[in-house]
């Protein structure tokens, strides 16, 4: 190693022992937890919390103190946000330092008497005995890379391994990501359990005895399309239960609670819950949530739900979704006034134009805009919201065409993402006034397959660092890589699939 490597891993190595007590838990907890791929920012909050990693600070949501301290870890460099989605990983120079690799036996030998977060790939290996011998606090068991194409011919997670997990009696965490197929009823005698993820698995059911996990704070079974419509009743007697994540992705169905939701005073984060049948009256009790989203909102009780809303004094996050969302209007929408502190919205469905409202939300960071089906251009409305970081546009504007009347010099001050899909109509932006998107760092175009010309003027966005193009016309290819490469030559990373 030159001198200036060893300088610079000295210097890390001072970085990282400098670090106060609770900022080195997290940042080692954060390096198990992307070791294998990027984790979204909330995933890690939870996990943060379900491990005690976070002390709680009088006055403050303890949800908000584990942001608090990610942030302090991206400022300082130890942490890294992926991309706009809020994907999160412990940079490799850190990485190592955190994850210091040994053999099976030095690993076992040394491990018996600490607590140990282990993730662990089911390859069709039994576990080794002595595992059931270690104070295993966090288990992360995954079947196959689920971003594989390999994925969908995996074996699902085996019965010796779930045999095994069923007797790890200090488990905090258990996160089953993968191809599960059955959940054995006694990882619900796992009564220590505070974080259970289930999701993309193929659960068709859940345990009735789920209630007996009464120290559960997160429960998570997004993406379970197979499973039934509606969640055991006695989850309700989970008190202190704090998010509960429903979100599936199969026939538009969702997972249904029982009456009686409102009982869940600790609940901050209801996700993929469907407002009819009584449900959206019983939601207005639930003024503590910061994070709602919910799915196929109808006529029949949009009234309701939009009331209840409006008592939700600590939201921060919302996501309403049409009842067939990419035909139906979201309806009543005009006659809402959401909560002013909400800094993420996402309106799923049909509109007949941007609320009035919408312009007035100071506080908005986020805003995705899916079916919209707009003919009219929705930007003069959104350009001059003041915090304003990311915008997508998912086949929401009805367009061919956008010129430079998107976005006026000085528009969307502090914009820094900007996402388009439009699978039908976007084939061209043909200009950008100089001036505009001051602070705009990600340009993505998704699926628009008919799109064929980049705008000039996007050479004079002197901030932009990269540009994404999935799926646009191959004529737009060639001319970026030939003719119009002055577009984008100032662009550090630009990523054109297919290739």
């Amino acid at each position: 190693m030159n001198k200036i490597g060893k300088s610079c891993s000295a210097y890390l190595i001072s970085m990282y022992e400098s670090l106060p007590d609770y900022l080195m838990s997290c940042l080692d907890y954060c390096a198990i937890v992307t070791k294998r791929y990027p984790v979204v920012k909330d995933k890690i909050v939870r996990l943060l919390l379900a491990e005690s990693l976070i002390l709680e600070i009088e006055g403050e949501i303890i949800d908000n103190t584990a942001k608090n301290i990610i942030e302090e870890l991206i400022d300082l460099g130890v942490v890294q946000e992926k991309n706009s989605w809020h994907e999160m990983e412990v940079p490799e120079l850190y990485s190592k330092l955190c994850l210091v690799e040994v053999d099976e036996m030095e690993f076992f030998a040394k491990a018996v008497n600490l607590p140990v977060r282990a993730v662990i790939e089911d390859d069709g290996k039994d576990i080794p005995p002595d595992f059931r011998t270690l104070q295993i606090r966090s288990l992360f068991l995954i079947t196959a890379d689920r971003r594989s194409s390999s994925f969908a011919s995996t074996p699902g997670l085996s019965p010796a391994y779930l045999a095994t997990i069923c007797k790890l009696k200090r488990l905090l965490v258990l996160d089953l990501d993968g191809k599960l197929e059955r959940l054995p009823e006694e990882v619900c005698n796992l009564v220590h359990l505070r974080y259970l993820g289930l999701y993309w698995s193929y659960l068709d059911e859940l345990p009735h005895t789920l209630g007996n996990l009464q120290n559960l704070q997160t429960l998570d079974i997004s993406g379970c399309g197979q499973l039934m419509d509606e969640l055991p009743m006695q989850v309700l007697n989970i008190q202190q239960l704090r998010h509960l994540i429903m979100s599936k992705t199969i026939n538009d169905r969702e997972i249904r609670v029982s009456s009686g939701i409102r009982t869940l005073k600790n609940l901050h984060t209801l996700d993929g819950v469907y407002a009819g049948g009584g449900i959206a009256n019983e939601l207005g009790s639930l003024t503590q949530l910061q994070r709602l989203s919910v799915r196929r909102v109808s006529e029949d009780h949009a009234s309701e739900l939009f009331a209840a809303i409006t008592k939700m004094e600590n939201l921060v996050s919302l996501s309403l979704q049409a009842e067939g969302h990419r035909r139906s209007l979201l309806p009543e929408l005009e006659s809402f006034s959401p909560p002013t502190f909400i800094q993420g919205l996402t309106l799923l469905g049909g509109l007949v134009e941007i609320p009035i409202w919408l312009a007035s939300m100071d506080n908005l960071t986020m805003l995705s805009l899916c079916y919209s089906n707009l003919l009219e251009n929705p930007t003069p409305a959104l350009q001059y919201l003041p915090k304003l970081k990311l915008l997508y546009i998912g086949d929401a504007y009805k367009v061919k065409c956008i010129g430079k009347e998107f976005c006026k010099a000085g528009g969307f001050p502090k914009l820094e993402t900007l996402v388009f899909s439009s699978e039908r109509f976007l084939v061209e932006w043909t200009e950008i006034v100089n001036g505009a998107f001051p602070s705009l760092r990600h340009l993505e175009f998704h699926n628009c397959m008919n799109l064929s010309f980049l705008p000039e003027g996007l050479q004079n966005i002197s901030t932009l660092e990269e540009l994404i193009l999935f799926n646009t016309h191959k004529d737009l290819r060639r001319r970026l890589l030939g003719e119009e490469n002055y577009k984008i030559k100032h662009i550090s990373e630009v990523k054109i699939w297919p290739r």
